[in-house]
């Protein structure tokens, strides 16, 4: 397999007084720019947006990708997910206390939903990919045997260490979080959710959102967007959850997502075993 070697959207938000004109004149822009869009290098940008008191002062694509061109965002994706799980706590629809099992029955019973969403889970999980394909849970999830229910797949693993002590990145558990919204909600109000309370409030007109054969979003990599619209939901952040002052995401939401969680905060974490 193919080692992903892509930075498809990068966007660069900018507090100095420094203008368009101005930066594109300044020492090492040349060689930046030339760097961001190199064919010989380990990455591939597709698009370049920098950005300046909610205004785009400079764009660049690749040959090949316009304004226009939507792009897979693979694991951003994530992060508009925790965004719309957000949203959907702070709606009623679901507790950040809700225990996983509470949706799929044979899932392991300590798991809640505030350890999927700081991937403290302890699911027994292989993220791995060109390095161990054969024994990797996120091939098996998004390409092979389990595509057609990623999120059963995901929530019903083993653990490997108890929910809470031990953080292990997951794509698995971002789709068992599209999973539970879903049951959560029943399949008519879930397929319209992500646009109604977030997409369409940020004036987002074009995405995709590829789903599993369950029907769940593919929380972890499947939404194609503009680059455009990705600076839209940066700026989201910059202020904070508000779009044309409409909150969009609660504040509360913001600073709790950006509050480490305690296991990061022990000494001495980084020499546990995985």
């Amino acid at each position: 397999m193919k080692t992903f070697q892509m930075v498809s959207l990068l966007t660069i938000f900018l507090y100095t007084q420094v203008g368009a004109q101005d930066m594109t004149k300044a020492p090492g822009w040349s060689a930046f720019e030339q760097f961001v869009f190199a064919t010989d290098k380990d990455h591939q940008t597709n698009s370049l947006i920098i950005q300046k008191n909610d205004e785009i002062i400079f764009e660049r694509y690749r040959e090949g990708f316009t304004q226009e061109t939507k792009q897979q965002i693979w694991s951003m994706t994530k992060s508009i997910a925790g965004l719309i799980i957000g949203k959907a706590i702070s709606d009623n629809i679901i507790s950040a206390q809700d225990p996983v099992h509470k949706y799929f029955p044979q899932a392991p019973r300590d798991i809640k939903i505030n350890h999927l969403l700081n991937m403290v889970s302890g699911y027994d999980w292989n993220e791995g990919y060109e390095y161990n394909p054969v024994r990797s849970d996120v091939i098996n999830m998004l390409y092979t045997e389990h595509y057609g229910d990623m999120a059963s797949f995901a929530a019903n693993k083993k653990l490997a260490h108890p929910a809470g002590s031990y953080f292990r990145y997951s794509s698995g558990t971002t789709n068992v979080l599209m999973g539970i919204l879903s049951k959560a909600m029943g399949p008519s109000d879930y397929q319209d959710y992500p646009w109604r309370s977030f997409f369409t409030p940020l004036e987002i007109n074009d995405v995709t959102w590829e789903r599993d054969h369950a029907k769940t979003f593919v929380g972890s990599s499947y939404i194609f967007m503009r680059a455009r619209d990705i600076t839209k939901i940066g700026q989201l952040f910059l202020d904070q959850g508000k779009y044309k002052n409409q909150q969009v995401i609660p504040k509360e939401w913001l600073e709790k997502s950006a509050e480490p969680y305690p296991y990061f905060m022990v000494a001495g974490r980084e020499l546990k075993e995985s």
